[in-house]
């Protein structure tokens, strides 16, 4: 490089940056190049050290660079910068490395550093130094700590009488850390959070955003929902619910079918509805009423359905004679004749002369017909069990026989066919048995349609020409025979020797006009029908005659489901999507969104919520409590730096802390509520994050400095302290308390207000001073000043006036004793020959105060929940002596 050209740019730069502010410069200086942030300069030998700081990992291909002494000569580095990553308390604050300049020893003066066409510039001044422990009178003591009630808290604030945290959600607690209320973040991102006196303000934060953004919250109690668990309709656009105790039932408008299904969705049995667009669904305790929106009727039906015990252990086969129910048992190879309460009225030996195999059995309304699987063969039989003819069967292992008025039909275990007979055995047709059919055994008929079991647990109902047009589950574990009797599908199951009567057509046994022209949900309180009609928007309120005792309008245009959970109706919109609670009256208590687009149903099972949707076909168990709804009322357009870290409402306006980024320091903005900035300063410290206001001063915590700061609104700090020995993600203040989260274990801390006093006390912490520079230092009269000086006290002070040599120290005490209560400031001055950097004057403050009888929580003041709780025990403070406390906000807690 030309020596000549060099020394001119060294110049003019030099010339610039002494016309610069006459201060005396500190050894650490704020620098813009190659991202170094700050340069410690000190001597070894016969060497100049710079130990250089970064925010960012520096960029290798600015180095090596060209550094020049005082004179504006070039010189040799020897050695470049190794760098290290550095944390304080977990926190990444930089990264640091060291570099020498060999060849001098103490050199004063300006060095310049050069690259990139970008300047650096390093003061060296010899000078005395020294190091102040500790560096406040009060330390921040933790007087306890619980469990954040979230993983990943990163936000907290106090209302006045709660704690909120958000994490996973959004929880509310009282302040020994129990969970009150709880409800799902309003976004990704929820970091600092802070309270105005009516809405919440915070900072949201997100991978896709360039800048972090300051949302108005809006947090009250209301209804949440968590989904528990979902299924498939089990069919297609299923519309109301009801809940019978033990099982759903569903009804879907589109297969006009009614389901009932088990918890987990699975189909126990269905049945056509009685009519063609079956919408509402209510259980009364005994009957199921429906409503259907093309009749414009609402149906009473008798869901009573019988078990009884078979007259042996293995049925096979059922008829019916339309009377009595006929039972074939393979293990003593009889057929039983009993009555509908499982009387047995008759018996006979089944034909086939003992041999096991004892199978199928139907009546034709003269004769029964038995089959038998070991002998191949189909029976006639009169009813005293006389063989009047027999034919061999068409399949290898016949099982269940059905008469539809005119033919026999046989299935065949072994091919898995259904045949149709004459009664002389000849095949008219036939078919196989559905796909997933393996083991087929009873078959009857209806007088339209075949059903069959599939063993174990498998009933179909088909065409005769073996469509598959239902299906559901038997209730036994192995089902075997089957037999329409008295209107109702019986079966019989050879594991628990029952039979079974089971509901497959409609048994309506009353019905009326709706009051609408489209009814929809139903529910029933225990006296009264409710009826939602989507067409009137009207809920209606029905006898079991269908007399309209009460009405009233809908929550909104589209009612639908409606249920009831001992004490409140609900209702559903459907084109609204969403979920009403309401009281007698039709009043709304709460409501909340449904977890899809158009609910249709709604059930209550004495603990959850179910929710049918037409928009999947899928029915939703949902856990509906009290909680928290949080609601953005307003979001800043000018918002902070995307590295802003704490925020906090100051009763007019809100602070942001900004950690420096490249090239810059610490800052905080102040903003109006209309988000615009109004103000915005340096933050004493490198690295400022969470925030915090006491309704005095505002307080923050910056790690990477080791502070927590107290501030006055206009920046000035009045008082700092030791940064603990946790991670403060963020912190909120209250009832002379202080709370801070820790993001990195889960735990919330708490920690008293420092500097509180009772009037008529003292208390204080020893100093120490050491010398830490190469020059001795020399030490003047330790003072006291400003408004509230006489408050605090000097003591035992063995600094003042001494001179002490590198690494020798000497000691004092402070201690603050309140002679009035409240708030007091002084400043102790610490005069030196420290010439770079002058010892800043030491921050003292403290806060006398006062016992006060009845404080019960204790939490500072004298308010409604201590008169609460005096009203309940007076502790043996009179009357008199609690009403002078009473709205003390400045009360010693211990």
């Amino acid at each position: 490089m030309n020596t000549i050209k060099t020394k001119s740019i060294f110049i003019i730069f030099l010339l610039l940056f002494l016309c610069r502010d006459s201060q005396a410069y500190d050894p650490w200086i704020s620098i813009d190049a190659w991202g170094l942030e700050k340069a410690v300069v000190t001597t070894e030998m016969d060497a100049v050290v710079f130990n250089v700081a970064s925010p960012y990992w520096p960029d290798d291909e600015n180095f090596p660079i060209q550094w020049f002494d005082p004179d504006g000569n070039e010189v040799d580095t020897g050695t470049e910068i190794a760098w290290t990553s550095k944390f304080i308390n977990g926190i990444y604050v930089g990264h640091y490395g060291r570099m020498l300049v060999k060849g001098y020893e103490r050199p004063p003066g300006i060095w310049m550093v050069a690259g990139d066409r970008r300047f650096a510039f390093f003061q060296i001044i010899t000078t005395p130094a020294l190091e102040l422990a500790p560096q406040s009178l009060w330390e921040l003591e933790v007087i306890d700590s619980f469990e954040a009630p979230g993983p990943f808290p990163e936000a907290i604030a106090f209302d006045g009488t709660s704690l909120w945290i958000g994490a996973d959600q959004i929880y509310k607690l009282d302040l020994d850390g129990n969970i009150l209320l709880s409800g799902a973040l309003p976004y990704s991102g929820f970091e600092a959070l802070t309270f105005d006196g009516t809405c919440f303000w915070n900072l949201q934060t997100d991978n896709n955003l360039i800048d972090k953004i300051i949302h108005k919250l809006e947090i009250k109690e209301g209804l949440v929902k968590s989904v528990l668990d979902s299924f498939s309709s089990p069919g297609p656009e299923p519309a109301d619910l009801s809940f019978n105790g033990t099982h759903l039932w569903n009804a879907s408008a589109v297969a006009d079918k009614i389901y009932k299904i088990d918890t987990a969705g699975t189909i126990v049995q269905s049945f056509d509805s009685p009519g063609t667009q079956p919408t509402g669904l209510a259980y009364d305790g005994t009957y199921l009423w429906n409503a259907d929106a093309d009749d414009d009727r609402i149906y009473k039906m008798d869901l009573s359905e019988d078990i009884i015990d078979s007259p042996r252990s293995y049925p096979t086969d059922l008829a019916s004679d339309g009377t009595h129910l006929w039972v074939a048992d393979n293990l003593v190879k009889k057929i039983y004749k009993i009555d509908s309460a499982g009387n047995i009225l008759d018996s006979f030996y089944a034909p086939g002369g003992g041999s096991s195999g004892v199978g199928g059995l139907t009546f034709d309304g003269t004769y029964l017909w038995n089959a038998n699987w070991k002998l191949d063969k189909i029976y006639k039989l009169d009813t005293a069990g006389n063989v009047i003819d027999s034919f061999d069967s068409p399949g290898g292992w016949p099982m269940g026989l059905a008469w539809d008025g005119t033919f026999l039909w046989n299935v065949d275990y072994n091919d898995r066919k259904i045949y149709k007979l004459t009664t002389t055995g000849t095949i008219i047709s036939s078919f196989s048995t559905p796909f997933l059919v393996y083991a087929p055994k009873g078959l009857a008929f209806d007088g339209t349609y075949l059903w069959l079991v599939n063993s174990p647990k498998r009933i179909y109902k088909l065409t005769t020409g073996g469509v598959v047009m239902d299906e559901f589950m038997s209730p036994g574990p192995s089902a075997s025979g089957l037999a329409f009797h008295e209107a109702k599908l019986w079966h019989s199951d050879d594991v628990t020797d029952q039979l079974y009567e089971l509901i497959v057509t409609a048994p309506v046994i009353a019905s009326f006009d709706s009051p609408g022209t489209f009814p929809y949900g139903l529910a029933f309180d225990g006296t009264y029908l409710w009826n939602a009609d989507s067409d009137t928007n009207t809920i209606y309120k029905l006898s079991t005659a269908g007399i309209v005792v009460s009405e009233f309008t809908s929550p909104e245009d589209d009612p639908a489901g409606l249920t009831f959970d001992g004490s409140n109706l609900w209702s559903v919109d459907m084109m609204e999507a969403k979920i009403f609670k309401h009281d007698a009256s039709g009043t709304i208590i709460g409501s909340l969104e449904s977890p899809d687009l158009r609910p249709s149903g709604l059930a209550y099972d004495g603990t959850a919520w179910w929710n049918a949707d037409v928009f999947e076909d899928r029915i939703y168990r949902l856990d509906i409590l009290k909680g928290l709804i949080t609601t953005s009322l307003y979001v800043n357009e000018d918002p902070p730096s995307s590295n802003s870290l704490g925020i906090a409402d100051d009763g007019t306006d809100l602070w942001v802390s900004h950690p420096k980024g490249f090239g810059k320091i610490g800052r905080f903005t102040k903003y109006d509520e209309a988000g615009l900035k109004v103000a915005f300063w340096d933050s004493p410290g490198y690295e400022p994050g969470a925030l915090g206001f006491d309704g005095t001063h505002m307080w923050h915590a910056d790690a990477a400095e080791g502070f927590i700061f107290k501030m006055d609104l206009n920046g000035k700090v009045t008082d700092r302290f030791d940064y603990p020995e946790f991670k403060i993600t963020d912190m909120a203040t209250g009832h002379n308390r202080f709370w801070a989260v820790d993001s990195s274990n889960d735990i919330i801390y708490v920690m008293n207000k420092p500097g509180r006093v009772n009037v008529g006390s003292s208390r204080g912490r020893t100093f120490t001073i050491t010398s830490t520079g190469p020059e001795d230092l020399l030490i003047g009269s330790l003072t006291i000043t400003g408004n509230h000086a006489g408050q605090f006290h000097l003591l035992d002070d063995t600094c003042s006036g001494q001179t002490l040599a590198r690494e020798t120290d000497c000691t004092f005490r402070l201690e603050f004793s309140p002679s009035v209560p409240g708030d007091m400031q002084a400043v102790l001055e610490i005069p030196s020959n420290i010439e770079v950097k002058p010892i800043p004057n030491m921050p003292l403050s403290g806060t006398g105060v006062m016992g006060c009888s009845g404080d019960s929580e204790p939490d500072g003041d004298v308010d409604g929940m201590d008169l609460a709780n005096y009203i309940i025990d007076s502790g043996g403070i009179s009357l008199t002596e609690f009403s002078s406390y009473f709205g003390r906000n400045d009360c010693m807690i211990e």
